[in-house]
């Protein structure tokens, strides 16, 4: 089965851009999942001073980027898949089914690569790999019905997130003293405490040591959180399907659609979001609010607003992108972002080696050293990283060290790489 890569002056650049911008976003998200334990205890503490550069930081980066980034990839995702099929249709591709699974398979075993050597904690090749071999048999779906992935995503986020509500509040009013009213404003789980100075030690030690931690975390993801995170990741990828078909991802809508679009995302995600923040901080957040919550709710509709959000915000990113796109400006910029999104898995994969080598007992072992804030430090030091070797990197080869493999694997045969200069 010989096919051809796509040529550079075929490729839809802002769609490797806006690709390269969500690899980097979604890195302000993993550097908490490299660096700090995320729980509630850290959060109390992350709350108490409103005015810190730890509490500034977060709201403002978890606000704008958490959630939006990944709702963002995901889209893009199902968007790649789709342009890889109709490249290869286009291409009289034989065996199309079996290169797309075959294609799929190896993108589970980086996966899995991923998790279990790099031992990053929150894998999403894995699980993107499980989605896209599903998306296969939805990828002539009319636009219209890959519409509707919109309203079902936010459904489905609304009924997983009150699934594990339920679940929380089961746990919380299971450990109050059913024979007195007084709020323990120091709740906290003895048992959880421990566990988490023992996954403390433990990514604070040789190889070995931070694989015992963080195995049981990988598993987890894609056993215990399978079916929550394959049912948000499938409809994100229908949906982005179907943007892609619209222009949307292409850049192919006018500026008047695209600033509609903006104003709307934002209009609508904004307050919500800041809503969204309201609750978790004055509700979840405090004892006596939270504990009203337990006793008198059993499901809870804040949970849509989340939902709501990150969809809007996520289309409104892109939205602004393409109009700064469309007027020219910052194309330097743009170009290393169109090479950081054409290596997105060498890149993605790389991140992951980063956080290890910088966190990680065996590295330079900053694992809960770092503030909430000074974790972004270590993002732009890798930001600069991926902005400078990706451009250097495709300069000289038509893929990146892992699209290259992945491809090679893929057609089980070496794939030919090198650039060659034409002497004049």
């Amino acid at each position: 089965m010989e096919t051809k890569p796509i040529a550079d002056t075929k490729r839809i650049r802002i769609i490797d851009a806006i690709r390269g911008i969500s690899i980097l976003g979604i890195l302000l998200m993993n550097v908490y999942v490299g660096g700090q334990y995320w729980d509630e205890i850290l959060f109390q503490e992350l709350i108490s001073n409103y005015l810190s550069a730890d509490f500034i930081s977060t709201i403002f980066v978890q606000g704008l980027f958490e959630g939006k980034m990944r709702a963002l990839f995901c889209m893009l995702f199902g968007a790649g898949i789709l342009l890889f099929l109709k490249n290869k249709e286009q291409q009289n591709t034989k065996g199309l089914w079996k290169l797309h699974f075959k294609r799929m398979f190896w993108l589970l075993l980086f996966g899995l690569f991923n998790g279990y050597v790099l031992l990053f904690k929150y894998d999403i090749l894995f699980m993107y790999a499980v989605a896209g071999t599903i998306l296969y048999f939805f990828r002539n779906m009319p636009v219209r019905y890959k519409l509707w992935a919109m309203p079902l995503v936010i459904l489905i986020g609304f009924v997983n997130s009150n699934l594990e509500y339920r679940m929380d509040r089961k746990e919380y009013l299971k450990s109050k003293n059913e024979e007195t009213t007084q709020i323990d404003s120091n709740f906290k789980d003895t048992t959880y405490l421990q566990e988490l100075k023992q996954e403390q030690a433990l990514m604070k030690g040789n190889y070995v040591d931070v694989a015992n931690a963080v195995y049981p975390k990988v598993f987890e993801g894609q056993t215990k959180e399978f079916i929550s995170r394959i049912t948000d990741n499938i409809p994100l990828m229908l949906l982005g399907m179907a943007l892609f078909q619209l222009g949307f991802f292409s850049n192919k809508w006018s500026k008047r659609q695209y600033t509609k679009t903006v104003f709307w995302g934002y209009f609508i995600g904004i307050p919500l979001m800041c809503y969204d923040w309201y609750i978790l901080l004055e509700v979840h957040g405090q004892d006596e609010a939270r504990h009203m919550m337990y006793k008198n709710q059993t499901i809870t509709f804040t949970f849509l607003i989340y939902h709501i959000q990150r969809i809007a915000l996520a289309l409104g990113h892109v939205a602004v992108i393409c109009l700064i796109y469309q007027k020219g400006w910052l194309k330097p910029l743009f170009r290393r972002l169109e090479a950081i999104g054409q290596m997105a898995l060498t890149n993605y994969l790389l991140q992951s080696l980063f956080l290890a080598l910088i966190f990680y007992g065996f590295g330079l072992d900053f694992y809960n050293v770092l503030s909430y804030y000074q974790l972004y430090f270590v993002v732009i030091i890798i930001w600069f990283l991926q902005l400078w070797y990706s451009p250097i990197i495709l300069k000289h080869y038509r893929f990146g060290p892992f699209e290259w493999l992945w491809r090679s694997l893929t057609y089980w045969k070496l794939q030919s790489n090198k650039r060659h200069s034409i002497k004049m």
